[in-house]
């Protein structure tokens, strides 16, 4: 497994790359767990090499956010990737990637100022940067994003589209911990009560879909009863739940009659945390619609 912390040592190596390899490509900002790992797994099934990225982005954090006590595992998470048979490991500095010889792209969207965007107004146009940027360096045929973090992965989607990038964007599916709390870099940070607690998360997501399988499609009612969920852990600070359109990534008021995400974020002792739930609406019996 090749290491390059140097952004001109990685564009010497990409550069030296036969045209008929395929590159997958996973960016991550380390501290990584299954999540990321399963990503990684993808990239390793459907392409020739795989680049893997570990860069703790400083635009998208804000001055109070927790980049200074990010957690940073470099030493493990290299082991844990040449065990996989990973090729390339590019561990760039914020000099690399900000460098003037990398092009960045910024993305107007009216999706990236709600939810997350709301609640962190700083975060996506930090997001769409770096990878914008690491898009360019890495020049990958496909890149890997989890559906945990789904608002971001639907925004990168978006900016391929409308940069123009050759790039396909690979889903991964959301690995969980035995309760159902989404695994994240964050986790580490929760008590192992918080922990328990936060599965009312994803107990949530399932209510939602339970819910719209049976045949309630009032966004209100099925809003109302994650709410009361995640309202039974006292710890539990509800920052928004949200069912919006796949079509128009705008919040569904009213009938739930299309494909939606449903997701919510909390905040439990002092940690932000969200998780999503995709619901196919060709899913449900047609005698319910």
């Amino acid at each position: 497994m090749k290491v390059f912390s140097s952004l001109y040592d990685f564009f010497h190596w990409r550069e030296s790359l036969s045209k008929s390899l395929s590159i997958g490509f996973v960016p991550t900002m380390g501290a990584l767990h299954d999540g990321h790992l399963s990503l990684v797994s993808g990239s390793l099934s459907d392409s020739n090499l795989t680049v893997v990225s570990i860069f703790v982005n400083p635009e998208q954090f804000s001055e109070n956010e927790d980049f200074d006590t990010y957690p940073r595992t470099l030493s493990d998470d290299l082991n844990r990737l040449k065990q996989l048979g990973v090729d390339v490991v590019f561990t760039p500095g914020i000099k690399d990637i900000y460098n003037k010889r990398v092009n960045s792209f910024s993305l107007k969207d009216p999706f990236a100022e709600t939810l997350e965007g709301a609640a962190r107004p700083h975060f996506f146009p930090g997001v769409i940067n770096v990878v914008s940027r690491l898009f360019n360096i890495v020049n990958p045929d496909f890149a890997y994003f989890g559906e945990k973090d789904a608002q971001q992965l639907l925004l990168i989607e978006r900016l391929v589209s409308s940069a123009g990038f050759s790039i396909k964007i690979v889903r991964g599916k959301t690995v969980r911990e035995k309760n159902g709390l989404a695994m994240s870099s964050r986790n580490q940070y929760l008590s192992a009560t918080a922990k328990g607690a936060a599965s009312c998360l994803y107990r949530s997501l399932l209510l939602a879909k339970q819910l719209l399988l049976d045949g309630v499609v009032d966004s209100n009612i099925i809003k109302n009863e994650m709410s009361k969920i995640i309202e039974g852990e006292d710890a539990v600070v509800v920052d928004y739940i949200s069912i919006v359109s796949l079509n128009s990534l705008r919040e569904v008021n009213g009938r739930v009659l299309e494909s939606v995400l449903i997701s919510v974020a909390v905040v439990l002792e002092g940690v932000r945390l969200i998780d999503n739930l995709f619901y196919d609406s060709m899913s449900r019996p047609m005698s319910t619609l």
